[in-house]
């Protein structure tokens, strides 16, 4: 019981602002863990030019210097992830279409695959683009997050200021916000007074009728007097979207979204497989012992001077025949597709590793 209790003191003893988002609790084991998530991880090393500490955490021999790097890289990662999730939200169809008339290349795109094709495209590809290019991203989540602020403050409370408005007043939402959208002021003013009455009973008509309409008209000139503060809301919140619409007008050149088109276009609709991450990179990386089998195998295949075994040619025959088997292991590796970052670093550990220790092939 006492423990809980120091549980609860400890948490009202740290700030909200203090505490740490459940999200950014991920360790580094578990962003390695996962396929997808190892191979983006390695996208932010490869961005950072981390090559030689990558090559590190193949060896398993890491600097104290590496442990504040790599939780820097953990942080900066999960911070990615988590605006990335957000900025997905605000990818919609509403988006794309009120953007694709202003963008010609963007028009031509949804010509062939359709908004929805190019939507789900631009969300798959967000994450890998929101690391290889955060100059492209971070305007673009700067663009999301102001609509987002914008929606849920002053677009929201006027929302809620005009259905109350109109629920006191008994007067059907839409019927209001179609009269308010007329531009003409003695059309819009017309509209609205049919619209203050379209819910009146008998007594509301007979005391209108008896004001000389009256009644009718300083309701319908109240609620008219909204009309700038909707107009201004209502063009600022299709600045936001347009914002975001530019952001996905610029991804028309990207070549991903141009792979994914051409997919789409031949009915290639086969679910994206992750390359190998960290752990399956490792997995698959050989042994010391299935080198030297490999050697075992190179120097029988290799024809020797006449006359000659491999224990009576001299240090420089022998470093030759050791190169031409690290070359072989090089072009091996070089003929290998799509091994991704991590797949590619132990590629390179292991070649390293084997020519620094090649005088160890007897």
């Amino acid at each position: 019981m006492l423990e809980a209790y120091e549980k609860e003191l400890d948490k009202n003893s740290v700030s909200e602002e203090e505490q740490t988002p459940k999200w950014q609790k991920t360790t580094l084991k578990e962003i390695l863990g996962k396929k997808e998530d190892s191979d983006l991880f390695g996208e932010i090393m490869a961005r950072e030019g981390d090559l030689e500490l990558s090559k590190r955490m193949a060896s398993g021999e890491l600097t104290e210097d590496d442990i504040s790097e790599l939780d820097n890289h953990r942080l900066d990662f999960l911070n990615t992830m988590q605006e990335v999730k957000v900025a997905k939200e605000s990818i919609t169809n509403d988006v794309v279409t009120a953007y694709t008339d202003h963008n010609p290349e963007l028009k031509k795109i949804v010509g062939l695959v359709g908004i929805d094709a190019y939507r789900d495209m631009v969300k798959e590809e967000l994450a890998r683009l929101a690391i290889r290019n955060p100059d492209q991203f971070d305007p673009f989540y700067g663009a999301v997050k102001d609509k987002n602020e914008f929606k849920s403050g002053i677009y929201k409370d006027l929302d809620e200021e005009i259905t109350k408005m109109c629920a006191d007043r008994g007067i059907k939402p839409e019927s209001y916000l179609k009269a308010m959208a007329i531009e003409d002021p003695e059309e819009r003013a017309k509209a609205l007074k049919s619209a203050v009455k379209e819910k009146w009973g008998n007594w509301k008509k007979a005391a209108n009728f008896l004001t000389g309409g009256s009644w009718a008209s300083r309701r319908a000139e109240l609620m008219g007097s909204k009309k700038e503060e909707l107009d201004l809301t209502t063009e600022a919140m299709k600045l936001h979207r347009s914002n975001i619409g530019e952001f996905l007008a610029s991804l028309t050149s990207d070549i991903e979204i141009r792979s994914a088109v051409a997919k789409e276009l031949i009915g290639d609709k086969k679910e994206k497989v992750p390359v190998d991450g960290f752990k399956e990179s490792k997995g698959q990386m050989q042994t010391e012992e299935q080198q030297q089998e490999d050697w075992e195998d190179f120097k029988l295949m290799t024809p020797l001077p006449e006359g000659k075994d491999w224990s009576e040619l001299n240090t420089a025959e022998q470093d030759l025949i050791r190169d031409s088997f690290i070359e072989a292991k090089k072009e091996e590796q070089a003929q290998k597709k799509g091994l991704g970052f991590w797949g590619a670093i132990f590629s390179l550990f292991s070649i390293e590793s084997l020519t620094i220790n090649k005088a160890n092939l007897k």
